[in-house]
């Protein structure tokens, strides 16, 4: 169920109409995890397909256009997705393996792919790894992983320090931060 401002499709009802009172997406009745932001909505069914609606000018939904979908449209098929985080520009998801996936915008790297460039519009793995717990996608273009022995991560804008690493630097790739007690 949805409700609040459908500018650019963000409810997934079919209509960029707003909602005063809650609304059902779809028919369907097997969502198990849902991320929202402002402008876009990931949801995890319980066959763990990932699926997307709302706005999409950084190619953030995830299936290889720059179209809005007022409507569900599901995030490359055939996959096991456990765990989705977005911002209005980026997404960071974690699939059933453990692996970590990224998409959207990239200006300052937080897609952590290694490089900077302004869209990734597709799903791409983030290094090698397959130990991934948790990921949170911050707005002002960083993240923050969790790998599941415990360490956390950082990549993205850092120009104030965000990630923590001690630097100003951005990161493209997955940066250990060490905390000192």
């Amino acid at each position: 169920w949805t409700w609040g401002g459908g500018h650019l499709g963000a409810l997934g009802t079919g209509n960029q109409d707003n909602q005063h009172l809650p609304i059902q997406v779809g028919t369907d009745s097997d969502w198990n995890f849902i991320s929202a932001n402002d402008w876009n909505s990931y949801a995890i069914k319980t066959d763990e397909t990932l699926w997307a609606w709302g706005w999409n000018d950084w190619g953030q939904l995830g299936n290889g256009s720059y179209n809005i979908s007022t409507v569900p449209i599901q995030v490359e098929i055939n996959s096991a997705w456990s765990f989705v985080n977005s911002c209005a520009q980026g997404v960071m998801a974690i699939k059933t393996d453990g692996t970590l996936w990224s998409w959207g915008s990239n200006f300052a790297g937080q897609l952590a792919l290694g490089y900077e460039s302004n869209n990734v519009p597709i799903p791409n793995q983030v290094g090698g790894n397959s130990n991934w717990q948790f990921v949170g996608h911050a707005p002002n273009a960083h993240l923050m992983a969790i790998s599941d022995d415990g360490k956390l991560w950082g990549s993205g804008r850092n120009i104030f320090g965000e990630i923590g690493d001690g630097t100003t630097i951005n990161r493209s790739v997955p940066t250990e931060i060490v905390c000192i007690p």
